[in-house]
């Protein structure tokens, strides 16, 4: 997004949604999964906000590996069942769009036409196929994707060559057939016959494989926190005070 529209701020790391940019810009953009638990009523308050969130199939989720812990997978199924009703409850927004991993690694320029139709502000610089021979990314970036490649579908459907983990989380975390239904990613169950007889993989995950209830109830309300945070910002307070009761482990460095 940063490389190839025009984003006069954004943060090179995960930021909160309801974080105020490092300075005055038009267009800021940031990044963090979990905000999909509090954007629904950020979006009430914020009315210029726009968000994209992507949805992947989770078994290739779940398989995923990341620069920061190459020895294990990434995270679990937990996320997923967390986020979905949050995203159920949000997606017919105006301002907020889905975009399917599939599609977009299929096809990266339509997936930015379909940006440039639902986001009326954003100004192309460069498209979304020739992204990997303009991207200059952070080092922080780097150490946790590896090197800047090309858009391809190439991981898309990886979870095959890694079916015991796939059948350890469905163990540890419960199905996900319905889903993957929905989102046009299987007909029916007859996928899981490709996991008979599959010893499951219950080893853990960088994160966690639950949550706590602390946790749950602490990102579930961020999103109520977040929409006080920028109601006050629009009235000129400053909204410290507004979290100081929340452990800062969920609050980012600069708000």
């Amino acid at each position: 997004m940063n490389v190839c529209f025009k984003i006069d701020g954004y943060s090179g790391r995960e930021r909160r949604v309801f974080s105020a940019p490092p300075s005055e810009v038009n267009v800021y953009l940031s990044k963090a999964p979990h905000d999909i638990m509090t954007v629904g009523p950020i979006l009430r308050v914020h009315p210029s906000l726009h968000v994209i969130c992507m949805i992947r199939d989770p078994r290739d989720t779940v398989t995923s590996m990341h620069g920061k812990a190459p020895d294990r997978y990434w995270a679990g199924l937990k996320f997923w069942k967390a986020y979905i009703p949050f995203w159920q409850k949000v997606r017919s927004h105006p301002r907020f769009t889905t975009i399917k991993y599939e599609d977009f690694v299929a096809d990266p320029d339509e997936t930015q036409d379909q940006l440039v139709g639902a986001i009326p502000f954003l100004e192309q610089r460069a498209p979304f196929s020739k992204y990997h021979e303009v991207a200059a990314p952070s080092q922080f970036s780097k150490d946790a994707l590896g090197s800047v490649r090309p858009i391809r579908p190439t991981s898309v459907g990886r979870w095959r060559n890694h079916r015991s983990r796939v059948a350890g989380q469905l163990d540890l975390h419960g199905p996900i057939t319905e889903d993957l239904i929905a989102f046009g990613y299987e007909e029916d169950d007859s996928w899981l016959q490709e996991l008979e007889g599959v010893e499951p993989d219950k080893s853990p995950s960088h994160h966690s494989e639950q949550f706590s209830r602390t946790d749950l109830w602490v990102r579930r309300s961020m999103g109520y926190i977040g929409a006080l945070i920028v109601l006050a910002r629009r009235m000129g307070v400053e909204p410290l005070k507004i979290v100081d009761w929340i452990p800062r482990r969920w609050i980012p460095s600069q708000i």
